[in-house]
Protein backbone atom coordinates (compact mmCIF):
# COMPACT_ATOMS: atom_id res chain seq x y z
CA UNK A 1 0.00 0.00 0.00
CA UNK A 2 3.24 2.44 1.02
CA UNK A 3 4.76 1.53 -2.01
CA UNK A 4 1.43 2.83 -3.70
CA UNK A 5 0.90 5.73 -2.47
CA UNK A 6 4.86 6.41 -3.11
CA UNK A 7 4.25 5.70 -7.20
CA UNK A 8 1.03 7.90 -7.05
CA UNK A 9 2.96 10.43 -5.60
CA UNK A 10 5.52 10.26 -7.95
CA UNK A 11 3.50 10.11 -10.87
CA UNK A 12 2.30 13.37 -9.90
CA UNK A 13 5.11 15.11 -9.66
CA UNK A 14 6.55 13.72 -12.80
CA UNK A 15 3.03 15.47 -14.36
CA UNK A 16 3.71 18.40 -12.58
CA UNK A 17 6.98 18.86 -14.19
CA UNK A 18 6.02 17.86 -17.27
CA UNK A 19 3.46 20.54 -17.08
CA UNK A 20 5.72 23.30 -16.13
CA UNK A 21 7.99 22.37 -19.05
CA UNK A 22 4.80 22.45 -21.63
CA UNK A 23 4.06 25.52 -20.02
CA UNK A 24 7.64 26.58 -20.42
CA UNK A 25 7.33 25.62 -24.38
CA UNK A 26 3.96 27.49 -25.22
CA UNK A 27 5.73 30.60 -23.60
CA UNK A 28 8.57 30.40 -25.90
CA UNK A 29 6.45 30.16 -28.73
CA UNK A 30 4.44 33.04 -28.20
CA UNK A 31 6.68 35.48 -27.73
CA UNK A 32 9.59 33.73 -30.30
CA UNK A 33 9.66 35.87 -33.41
CA UNK A 34 11.78 33.42 -34.99
CA UNK A 35 11.16 30.30 -36.91
CA UNK A 36 8.90 27.47 -35.68
CA UNK A 37 11.29 24.44 -36.14
CA UNK A 38 14.03 25.99 -33.92
CA UNK A 39 11.58 26.69 -31.38
CA UNK A 40 10.15 23.57 -32.02
CA UNK A 41 13.88 22.00 -31.24
CA UNK A 42 14.59 24.30 -28.20
CA UNK A 43 11.25 22.83 -26.24
CA UNK A 44 12.32 19.48 -26.93
CA UNK A 45 15.99 20.17 -25.78
CA UNK A 46 14.21 21.67 -22.61
CA UNK A 47 12.32 18.61 -22.26
CA UNK A 48 14.51 16.28 -22.44
CA UNK A 49 16.89 18.29 -19.96
CA UNK A 50 14.09 18.97 -17.13
CA UNK A 51 13.21 14.95 -17.82
CA UNK A 52 16.86 14.14 -16.82
CA UNK A 53 16.65 15.87 -13.80
CA UNK A 54 13.11 15.24 -12.51
CA UNK A 55 14.87 11.38 -12.77
CA UNK A 56 17.83 12.16 -10.65
CA UNK A 57 15.95 13.95 -7.91
CA UNK A 58 12.77 12.11 -7.93
CA UNK A 59 14.42 8.07 -8.93
CA UNK A 60 12.83 5.07 -6.94
CA UNK A 61 16.06 3.52 -5.44
CA UNK A 62 15.91 0.03 -6.93
CA UNK A 63 15.99 -2.59 -3.97
CA UNK A 64 19.38 -4.70 -3.54
CA UNK A 65 19.61 -7.60 -4.87
CA UNK A 66 19.43 -10.64 -2.12
CA UNK A 67 19.65 -14.56 -1.77
CA UNK A 68 16.61 -15.76 -0.21
CA UNK A 69 17.96 -19.17 1.85
CA UNK A 70 20.96 -19.06 1.87
CA UNK A 71 21.59 -21.24 4.88
CA UNK A 72 18.88 -23.52 4.19
CA UNK A 73 18.97 -24.09 0.77
CA UNK A 74 23.09 -23.63 0.26
CA UNK A 75 25.11 -23.78 3.80
CA UNK A 76 22.85 -26.73 5.14
CA UNK A 77 24.01 -28.74 1.92
CA UNK A 78 27.32 -28.71 1.97
CA UNK A 79 29.47 -31.41 2.46
CA UNK A 80 32.72 -30.56 5.77
CA UNK A 81 34.89 -30.45 3.32
CA UNK A 82 33.03 -28.02 1.74
CA UNK A 83 31.73 -26.09 4.91
CA UNK A 84 35.35 -25.63 6.10
CA UNK A 85 36.25 -23.97 2.57
CA UNK A 86 34.02 -21.24 2.69
CA UNK A 87 33.70 -20.70 6.76
CA UNK A 88 37.16 -21.74 7.47
CA UNK A 89 36.77 -23.75 10.81
CA UNK A 90 35.05 -26.98 10.55
CA UNK A 91 31.36 -27.15 11.38
CA UNK A 92 31.38 -28.86 14.87
CA UNK A 93 32.90 -25.35 15.93
CA UNK A 94 30.08 -23.51 14.60
CA UNK A 95 27.40 -25.97 15.87
CA UNK A 96 29.20 -25.32 19.32
CA UNK A 97 28.57 -21.69 19.26
CA UNK A 98 25.53 -21.69 17.69
CA UNK A 99 23.86 -23.85 20.19
CA UNK A 100 25.74 -21.67 23.45
CA UNK A 101 24.58 -18.77 21.62
CA UNK A 102 20.76 -19.93 21.28
CA UNK A 103 20.95 -19.72 25.04
CA UNK A 104 22.50 -16.19 25.73
CA UNK A 105 20.93 -13.24 26.63
CA UNK A 106 22.41 -11.77 22.84
CA UNK A 107 20.38 -14.34 21.26
CA UNK A 108 16.90 -12.14 20.41
CA UNK A 109 13.48 -13.42 21.01
CA UNK A 110 11.67 -15.62 18.33
CA UNK A 111 9.66 -12.15 17.58
CA UNK A 112 11.95 -9.19 18.25
CA UNK A 113 9.63 -5.91 17.67
CA UNK A 114 6.87 -7.41 15.94
CA UNK A 115 9.42 -8.73 13.22
CA UNK A 116 10.91 -12.48 13.03
CA UNK A 117 14.04 -12.25 14.79
CA UNK A 118 16.99 -13.96 12.88
CA UNK A 119 18.14 -17.46 14.42
CA UNK A 120 21.06 -17.93 16.40
CA UNK A 121 22.03 -19.80 13.01
CA UNK A 122 22.39 -16.94 10.88
CA UNK A 123 23.63 -14.55 13.78
CA UNK A 124 26.40 -17.10 14.23
CA UNK A 125 27.37 -18.55 10.62
CA UNK A 126 26.22 -14.45 9.18
CA UNK A 127 29.61 -13.30 11.57
CA UNK A 128 31.77 -16.40 10.68
CA UNK A 129 31.62 -15.63 7.09
CA UNK A 130 32.56 -11.83 7.35
CA UNK A 131 35.35 -13.03 9.37
CA UNK A 132 36.43 -15.25 7.60
CA UNK A 133 36.13 -13.66 3.88
CA UNK A 134 37.91 -10.79 1.90
CA UNK A 135 33.70 -9.47 1.55
CA UNK A 136 32.28 -5.91 2.67
CA UNK A 137 28.85 -6.00 4.80
CA UNK A 138 26.80 -5.32 1.78
CA UNK A 139 27.56 -8.26 0.23
CA UNK A 140 27.38 -10.26 3.54
CA UNK A 141 23.59 -8.31 3.34
CA UNK A 142 22.77 -9.10 0.20
CA UNK A 143 23.57 -13.05 0.73
CA UNK A 144 22.10 -13.42 3.89
CA UNK A 145 18.76 -11.87 2.95
CA UNK A 146 18.95 -8.62 5.02
CA UNK A 147 19.81 -4.94 5.62
CA UNK A 148 23.07 -4.01 6.43
CA UNK A 149 21.94 -1.93 9.46
CA UNK A 150 20.39 -5.43 10.61
CA UNK A 151 24.48 -7.09 9.62
CA UNK A 152 25.77 -4.59 11.90
CA UNK A 153 23.35 -5.47 14.89
CA UNK A 154 24.01 -9.14 14.56
CA UNK A 155 28.00 -8.64 14.73
CA UNK A 156 27.42 -6.55 17.91
CA UNK A 157 25.22 -9.43 19.50
CA UNK A 158 27.40 -12.28 18.26
CA UNK A 159 30.45 -10.25 19.29
CA UNK A 160 28.78 -9.39 22.44
CA UNK A 161 28.32 -13.23 23.20
CA UNK A 162 32.12 -14.08 21.96
CA UNK A 163 33.16 -11.31 24.64
CA UNK A 164 31.38 -13.49 27.96
CA UNK A 165 33.09 -16.86 26.51
CA UNK A 166 36.61 -14.76 26.66
CA UNK A 167 37.33 -15.79 30.50
CA UNK A 168 36.86 -19.71 29.55
CA UNK A 169 38.63 -19.87 26.48
CA UNK A 170 41.43 -17.23 26.60
CA UNK A 171 43.52 -18.17 29.88
CA UNK A 172 46.41 -19.71 31.18
CA UNK A 173 45.69 -23.57 32.41
CA UNK A 174 45.44 -24.25 36.00
CA UNK A 175 48.24 -27.13 35.63
CA UNK A 176 51.16 -24.91 34.44
CA UNK A 177 53.80 -27.76 35.06
CA UNK A 178 52.26 -29.88 32.82
CA UNK A 179 52.18 -26.93 30.25
CA UNK A 180 56.49 -26.18 30.82
CA UNK A 181 57.06 -29.64 29.71
CA UNK A 182 55.22 -29.42 26.72
CA UNK A 183 57.61 -26.23 26.20
CA UNK A 184 60.68 -27.82 27.37
CA UNK A 185 59.90 -30.82 25.03
CA UNK A 186 59.62 -28.32 21.77
CA UNK A 187 63.14 -26.99 21.88
CA UNK A 188 64.72 -27.82 25.47
CA UNK A 189 63.74 -24.14 27.28
CA UNK A 190 62.89 -24.74 30.77
CA UNK A 191 60.22 -23.20 33.00
CA UNK A 192 58.47 -21.67 30.20
CA UNK A 193 54.44 -21.40 30.30
CA UNK A 194 54.00 -19.21 27.32
CA UNK A 195 56.08 -16.84 24.39
CA UNK A 196 54.81 -13.36 23.73
CA UNK A 197 54.56 -11.33 20.46
CA UNK A 198 52.72 -8.61 18.34
CA UNK A 199 51.14 -8.50 15.17
CA UNK A 200 50.11 -5.68 12.89
CA UNK A 201 46.38 -5.77 11.89
CA UNK A 202 46.11 -3.12 9.04
CA UNK A 203 42.81 -0.83 9.24
CA UNK A 204 41.32 2.53 8.33
CA UNK A 205 41.41 5.59 10.52
CA UNK A 206 38.78 5.03 13.19
CA UNK A 207 36.34 7.92 13.45
CA UNK A 208 37.34 11.02 15.28
CA UNK A 209 40.97 10.00 15.40
CA UNK A 210 44.12 11.00 13.78
CA UNK A 211 45.71 9.14 11.43
CA UNK A 212 49.42 9.90 11.61
CA UNK A 213 48.56 8.66 15.39
CA UNK A 214 48.16 5.00 13.75
CA UNK A 215 50.43 4.99 11.27
CA UNK A 216 53.37 1.77 11.74
CA UNK A 217 57.10 2.21 10.86
CA UNK A 218 55.94 0.44 7.54
CA UNK A 219 54.24 3.79 6.87
CA UNK A 220 50.05 1.83 7.05
CA UNK A 221 47.29 2.29 9.73
CA UNK A 222 47.35 -0.35 12.05
CA UNK A 223 46.87 -1.72 15.44
CA UNK A 224 49.01 -4.15 17.91
CA UNK A 225 47.06 -7.47 19.00
CA UNK A 226 49.90 -8.75 21.50
CA UNK A 227 49.37 -11.94 22.36
CA UNK A 228 50.75 -15.24 24.73
CA UNK A 229 50.44 -18.39 23.16
CA UNK A 230 51.73 -22.30 24.57
CA UNK A 231 53.06 -25.06 23.04
CA UNK A 232 49.62 -26.04 20.45
CA UNK A 233 49.93 -22.03 19.23
CA UNK A 234 46.56 -21.86 21.73
CA UNK A 235 46.20 -17.91 22.85
CA UNK A 236 46.62 -17.76 26.93
CA UNK A 237 46.22 -13.94 26.65
CA UNK A 238 45.33 -11.39 24.16
CA UNK A 239 45.36 -7.84 24.38
CA UNK A 240 44.77 -5.09 21.62
CA UNK A 241 43.40 -1.85 20.81
CA UNK A 242 46.83 0.38 21.34
CA UNK A 243 48.16 1.91 18.05
CA UNK A 244 51.22 -0.04 16.24
CA UNK A 245 53.44 3.20 16.50
CA UNK A 246 54.05 2.26 19.88
CA UNK A 247 57.15 0.19 20.67
CA UNK A 248 56.54 -3.81 21.46
CA UNK A 249 57.92 -3.00 25.23
CA UNK A 250 55.34 -0.09 25.52
CA UNK A 251 52.48 -1.61 24.85
CA UNK A 252 53.52 -4.66 27.06
CA UNK A 253 53.37 -1.80 29.39
CA UNK A 254 49.51 -1.17 28.77
CA UNK A 255 48.34 -4.33 28.55
CA UNK A 256 47.05 -6.06 31.89
CA UNK A 257 49.56 -8.85 31.85
CA UNK A 258 52.39 -6.51 32.60
CA UNK A 259 50.39 -5.95 35.65
CA UNK A 260 49.72 -9.51 36.89
CA UNK A 261 52.37 -11.46 35.29
CA UNK A 262 54.45 -12.08 38.48
CA UNK A 263 51.94 -14.20 39.99
CA UNK A 264 50.40 -15.78 36.40
CA UNK A 265 54.21 -17.43 36.50
CA UNK A 266 54.02 -18.24 40.75
CA UNK A 267 56.98 -16.82 41.20
CA UNK A 268 58.55 -19.78 39.91
CA UNK A 269 57.77 -19.79 35.93
CA UNK A 270 58.55 -17.55 32.76
CA UNK A 271 56.93 -16.37 29.44
CA UNK A 272 59.49 -15.92 26.48
CA UNK A 273 59.52 -12.98 24.15
CA UNK A 274 62.28 -11.55 21.55
CA UNK A 275 64.35 -8.68 22.02
CA UNK A 276 61.83 -5.85 21.44
CA UNK A 277 60.38 -6.79 25.02
CA UNK A 278 61.61 -5.38 28.48
CA UNK A 279 63.70 -8.47 30.16
CA UNK A 280 61.74 -8.95 33.16
CA UNK A 281 62.47 -11.51 36.25
CA UNK A 282 59.05 -13.43 34.37
CA UNK A 283 59.98 -12.46 30.89
CA UNK A 284 63.10 -13.53 29.25
CA UNK A 285 64.67 -12.34 26.27
CA UNK A 286 67.47 -13.78 24.14
CA UNK A 287 71.47 -12.35 24.65
CA UNK A 288 72.15 -8.69 22.62
CA UNK A 289 74.77 -9.27 20.43
CA UNK A 290 77.14 -6.33 20.42
CA UNK A 291 80.11 -8.66 18.80
CA UNK A 292 81.01 -10.02 22.12
CA UNK A 293 78.62 -13.07 23.02
CA UNK A 294 80.25 -15.98 24.11
CA UNK A 295 79.84 -19.77 23.25
CA UNK A 296 77.24 -20.42 25.88
CA UNK A 297 75.59 -17.11 25.09
CA UNK A 298 75.14 -18.04 21.48
CA UNK A 299 74.12 -21.70 22.54
CA UNK A 300 71.54 -20.06 24.97
CA UNK A 301 70.14 -17.84 21.92
CA UNK A 302 69.88 -20.92 19.92
CA UNK A 303 67.25 -22.84 22.29
CA UNK A 304 65.82 -19.39 22.70
CA UNK A 305 65.19 -19.38 19.29
CA UNK A 306 62.57 -22.55 18.74
CA UNK A 307 60.15 -21.34 21.64
CA UNK A 308 58.99 -17.37 20.06
CA UNK A 309 58.80 -19.29 16.77
CA UNK A 310 54.94 -20.69 17.97
CA UNK A 311 53.49 -17.28 18.59
CA UNK A 312 54.39 -16.39 14.96
CA UNK A 313 53.02 -19.06 13.95
CA UNK A 314 49.58 -18.39 15.62
CA UNK A 315 49.47 -14.90 14.40
CA UNK A 316 49.95 -16.52 10.85
CA UNK A 317 47.26 -19.08 11.24
CA UNK A 318 44.87 -16.49 12.61
CA UNK A 319 45.24 -14.49 9.71
CA UNK A 320 45.14 -17.13 7.18
CA UNK A 321 41.61 -18.73 8.78
CA UNK A 322 40.34 -15.11 9.34
CA UNK A 323 41.00 -13.06 6.50
CA UNK A 324 39.37 -9.69 7.49
CA UNK A 325 42.38 -9.23 9.48
CA UNK A 326 44.69 -8.46 6.74
CA UNK A 327 42.79 -5.28 6.50
CA UNK A 328 39.79 -4.12 8.81
CA UNK A 329 37.22 -1.24 7.60
CA UNK A 330 35.31 -1.15 11.18
CA UNK A 331 35.06 2.40 11.92
CA UNK A 332 35.49 2.71 15.60
CA UNK A 333 38.27 1.29 18.46
CA UNK A 334 35.92 -0.35 20.49
CA UNK A 335 34.33 -2.48 17.41
CA UNK A 336 37.93 -3.25 16.16
CA UNK A 337 38.66 -4.57 19.91
CA UNK A 338 35.91 -6.80 20.07
CA UNK A 339 36.40 -8.15 16.24
CA UNK A 340 39.68 -8.75 16.94
CA UNK A 341 39.33 -10.64 20.11
CA UNK A 342 36.55 -12.53 18.84
CA UNK A 343 38.53 -14.19 15.90
CA UNK A 344 41.50 -15.14 18.36
CA UNK A 345 38.41 -17.17 20.54
CA UNK A 346 37.22 -18.45 17.49
CA UNK A 347 41.08 -19.07 17.17
CA UNK A 348 41.00 -21.08 20.04
CA UNK A 349 37.92 -23.09 19.52
CA UNK A 350 39.10 -24.29 16.12
CA UNK A 351 41.97 -25.82 17.90
CA UNK A 352 40.18 -27.29 20.74
CA UNK A 353 38.44 -29.02 18.44
CA UNK A 354 41.47 -30.61 16.61
CA UNK A 355 40.71 -28.26 13.89
CA UNK A 356 44.52 -26.37 13.53
CA UNK A 357 45.56 -25.77 10.09
CA UNK A 358 44.72 -24.64 6.99
CA UNK A 359 45.71 -27.17 4.06
CA UNK A 360 43.86 -24.95 1.52
CA UNK A 361 46.18 -22.06 0.76
CA UNK A 362 49.39 -20.55 1.57
CA UNK A 363 48.26 -16.86 2.42
CA UNK A 364 50.50 -14.66 3.64
CA UNK A 365 49.29 -11.50 4.35
CA UNK A 366 52.55 -9.60 4.62
CA UNK A 367 51.97 -8.38 7.45
CA UNK A 368 55.00 -8.30 9.80
CA UNK A 369 55.24 -9.09 13.74
CA UNK A 370 55.72 -5.59 15.00
CA UNK A 371 59.34 -4.96 15.71
CA UNK A 372 62.52 -7.00 14.21
CA UNK A 373 65.02 -8.19 16.58
CA UNK A 374 67.94 -6.31 14.46
CA UNK A 375 66.13 -2.83 15.52
CA UNK A 376 66.31 -3.16 18.90
CA UNK A 377 68.65 -2.01 21.27
CA UNK A 378 69.18 -1.60 24.79
CA UNK A 379 69.45 2.11 25.99
CA UNK A 380 69.64 2.09 30.08
CA UNK A 381 69.93 6.12 29.79
CA UNK A 382 65.84 6.48 29.81
CA UNK A 383 65.10 4.17 31.82
CA UNK A 384 64.02 4.54 35.79
CA UNK A 385 65.61 3.24 38.64
CA UNK A 386 62.74 0.76 39.08
CA UNK A 387 63.30 -0.47 35.38
CA UNK A 388 66.83 -1.12 35.82
CA UNK A 389 66.26 -3.22 39.19
CA UNK A 390 63.50 -5.18 37.24
CA UNK A 391 66.14 -5.49 34.31
CA UNK A 392 68.88 -6.70 36.95
CA UNK A 393 66.37 -9.46 38.10
CA UNK A 394 65.83 -10.58 34.89
CA UNK A 395 69.78 -10.63 33.84
CA UNK A 396 69.98 -12.70 37.15
CA UNK A 397 66.99 -15.13 36.35
CA UNK A 398 68.21 -15.57 32.33
CA UNK A 399 71.65 -16.31 33.72
CA UNK A 400 69.91 -19.27 36.27
CA UNK A 401 68.04 -20.59 33.19
CA UNK A 402 71.54 -21.22 31.54
CA UNK A 403 73.21 -22.56 34.10
CA UNK A 404 70.76 -24.87 34.06
CA UNK A 405 70.76 -25.13 29.98
CA UNK A 406 74.75 -25.83 30.54
CA UNK A 407 74.31 -28.70 33.44
CA UNK A 408 71.64 -29.67 31.36
CA UNK A 409 73.98 -30.57 28.57
CA UNK A 410 76.76 -31.72 30.25
CA UNK A 411 74.62 -34.33 31.67
CA UNK A 412 74.00 -35.81 28.26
Amino acid sequence: MADGMDGSATSAKRAAMLLLVDSDSSVSESSSTGTSDSSDSDSGAKACAYEREFNKLFRISAKRPKVVGFIKDVVRQYSDHEFRRHFRLARPVAEKLVAEFAFSSMCPSSTHGGVQAKSAETHVLTFIWYAATKTCIPDVASRFDMSESTVCRVFQRVAQFLTTLRPSVIKFPADLENLTSSFEKVSGMPAVIGCIDGSYVKIQCPANKVASTYCNRHHYLSLTLQAVCDHKRRFLDAFTGTSSKMHDSHVFSLSPLSKNIASVCQGRYHILGDAAYPLREYLLTPYRDYGAMNKQQKGFNFKFSGTPVLIENAFSTLKKRFRQLMYLELHTIHWLNKFIISCCIFHNLCIDYGDEELDDDNDDDGVPNAIQWENCTDNHSDKTDEERALHKLGEIKRAKVLTKLLRSDCGK
